[in-house]
């Protein structure tokens, strides 16, 4: 009977460390994704989503996200898949995710050679787009579904079946001055926006790609200006540091400016089809805003970003301090962790 007795509590506490075990995993597993499924939107939107912050951690294509995850230790960190209710790592590495064109995900390996990552992660190397090999150390990025490479002295875009000069920086209105052509431009359809300092004020211009021509500058008493969005109303740029942060908007037809968002903290900031996302990274003001105007704005979340995303119409994407991958419906304000 003795026997039978210590038979059951080692088989019991076996099933109860099972279970634990089973518990622990489940919370400690960076492969779960937590969603039925995200739609498939053709509207994805990749150009805001790697220049307004000039970085980006989570691209969309279709109803698949990729993802870069930042685990303390490292053991769990690199690029996942989200996709058809699950969630897997594809590399421990974080893979480049600034240019998404024709459906697919272009990176440059270490050797400078053109790859891309199709939806369900596999990694081929590209045969048909040839990059010239002065080009290939340079940044790619993709905006209206066009393939585009900056360097420090032009900008050139994929166009039947060859890379041309979009814009030569050498026909420029800049003065004499310094040129932050990574982190202040912009394209907008033909057209390139850029911005130089000249005299302790900051000069924000239009350059016509097709009649190459400057056409528009609007001269404004600001400096640290440190990212420009555009959309087919404004101009916007973010002017501060770590701890005071401000979003001012330009007007394109008046040429007004106007501030729509001043905080102590860090700002961070995305633009999707007249929806204007903000950050606030640090302080009692941290959390993710839609902002609508000058006097009116709506916390969305108090979690403080790291970035945030804008994919659709439907939901602002963010991760936390945690790097966990948040959304949240922007019809009934409820959020959900998609992977953690």
């Amino acid at each position: 009977m003795k026997k039978k007795r210590v038979v059951i509590s080692v088989v019991s506490a076996a099933i109860a460390s099972a279970l634990l075990f089973s518990v622990w995993f489940y919370f400690t597993s960076t492969d779960r994704y937590f969603l039925p499924k995200i739609e498939n939107n053709e509207a994805e939107n990749y150009y805001n989503n790697t220049e307004a912050n000039q970085s980006s951690g989570a691209v969309r294509i279709n109803d698949t996200i990729f993802f870069h995850f930042h685990e303390k230790t490292g053991e769990k960190s690199g690029t996942y898949i989200i996709s058809g209710g699950s969630a897997h790592r594809i590399s421990k590495e974080s893979i480049n995710f600034d240019c998404v064109y024709d459906k697919k995900l272009y990176y440059f390996d270490e050797d400078s050679n053109l790859y891309y990552l199709d939806i369900n992660g596999k990694k081929h190397m590209e045969q048909n787009i040839k990059v010239p090999s002065e080009l290939k150390r340079w940044r790619m990025f993709s905006c209206e579904d066009t393939l585009f490479l900056q360097t420090d002295s032009s900008v050139y875009h994929y166009k039947s079946g060859s890379f041309e000069k979009f814009v030569d920086y050498e026909d420029l209105k800049l003065g004499r001055n310094d040129f932050y052509y990574y982190f202040c431009t912009y394209i907008y359809g033909n057209d390139f926006y850029y911005c130089y300092h000249e005299n302790n004020k900051t000069h924000f211009c239009k350059f016509d790609t097709v009649k190459k021509q400057t056409d528009f500058e609007v001269e404004l008493n600001i400096n640290d200006v440190s990212s420009v969005l555009v959309d087919n109303k404004n101009i916007y740029f973010i002017v501060g540091d770590d701890e005071h942060s401000k979003l001012y908007s330009i007007n394109k037809q008046t040429k007004t400016s106007e501030l729509l968002f001043s905080t102590e903290g860090f700002l961070i900031v995305n633009l999707y089809n007249g929806k204007i996302i903000v950050g606030v990274r640090s302080g009692k003001e941290s959390g993710v805003y839609m902002v609508e105007s000058a006097q009116k704005s709506k916390k969305l979340s108090s979690k403080e970003p790291v970035t945030v995303y804008s994919f659709d119409d439907n939901y602002v994407y963010f991760t936390d301090m945690n790097y966990r991958l948040i959304r949240i419906n922007l019809e009934n304000s409820m959020q959900e962790v998609v992977f953690r």
